[in-house]
C-alpha cells in the first residue's frame, strides 16, 4: 500500500525526494490508519460491495415459496457464502495486522524525526524527542544502579530491545534535540528521509 501510493504520486512533476518526505510525514501523521479503516468498514454497511464479490447472495426464495415478487425485495435476509465471508476476513485480519505492525513505526522511533522538516510539526516532534531523551537515560540510569531482582527483569527486557541500543542514528538525532540543537536535527532527518543515511548515520559527535 505505501509504495502503491508513492508509485501514483510520481507521476505528479514533484521530485522523487518531496515525494517520499510528503508521504513520510503523512504517515507520521497517522496517514496510514486511513486505509485500514477502509477495510473494517467493509463489514458494516458494504452489503453492496459484499454482493459484488458473492460473499451475500439475493435469496432466490422464502422457506421454499418460490422466488421473491417484486414487492418482497429487501424483505428476506441474503444468504451468505460462509466460504468466502471466511477467507475474506483472514484476509481483511492480515493486511490490518502487516500494516499496523510495519506502519505503527510511524508514530514514533526515528521515523517520527520527519516531523522535524515541516513548520506544522516540528516543535511538537522535538519536544516529543527531548522527552523520549530523558526517559531513555532514566532507564539506562535505573538499570545501572538498581538492585538486581525479578521485579526488574520486565524493564531489562524492555532496554534489551530498544531501538536506542542498536541504533546509532537513535541517539545522535535525539541528542540533538535535547541539546537544543533543532537546526542540526532538522539538517539529519533531511538527511535520514532523503538518503541512505538512516542506515549508517553520521556519527555526529561535539568536543
Amino acid at each position: 500500500m505505501p509504495h502503491t501510493d508513492r508509485i501514483k504520486r510520481d507521476r505528479n512533476g514533484d521530485t522523487s525526494i518531496e515525494t517520499s518526505i510528503g508521504l513520510r510525514l503523512e504517515w507520521a501523521c497517522g496517514s496510514w490508519v486511513e486505509p485500514m479503516n477502509s477495510v473494517v468498514s467493509y463489514f458494516a454497511g458494504q452489503q453492496a460491495l459484499l454482493r459484488e464479490w458473492a460473499i451475500l447472495r439475493p435469496a432466490g426464495g422464502r422457506h421454499g415459496r418460490g422466488p421473491i415478487a417484486p414487492g418482497e425485495l429487501g424483505l428476506a435476509p441474503d444468504i451468505v457464502d460462509e466460504f468466502l465471508l471466511t477467507k475474506f476476513e483472514a484476509m481483511a485480519r492480515i493486511f490490518l495486522g502487516l500494516q499496523a505492525r510495519a506502519m505503527c513505526l510511524w508514530r514514533g522511533g526515528i521515523y517520527s524525526a520527519v516531523k522535524l522538516l515541516s513548520e506544522d510539526t516540528c516543535q511538537e516532534a522535538a519536544m516529543r524527542a527531548a522527552k523520549v531523551h530523558r526517559a531513555s537515560l532514566a532507564v539506562e540510569e535505573f538499570l545501572a544502579n538498581g538492585p538486581p531482582g525479578d521485579e526488574h527483569e520486565a524493564v531489562k527486557s524492555f532496554e534489551s530491545e530498544r531501538l536506542w541500543n542498536h541504533s546509532v542514528v537513535y541517539r545522535e538525532l535525539l541528542g540533538l534535540v535535547a541539546e537544543d540543537e533543532l537546526d542540526a536535527a532538522r539538517f539529519y532527518a533531511w538527511q535520514l528521509h532523503s538518503s541512505v543515511c538512516h542506515e549508517k548515520g553520521l556519527h555526529l559527535t561535539s568536543d
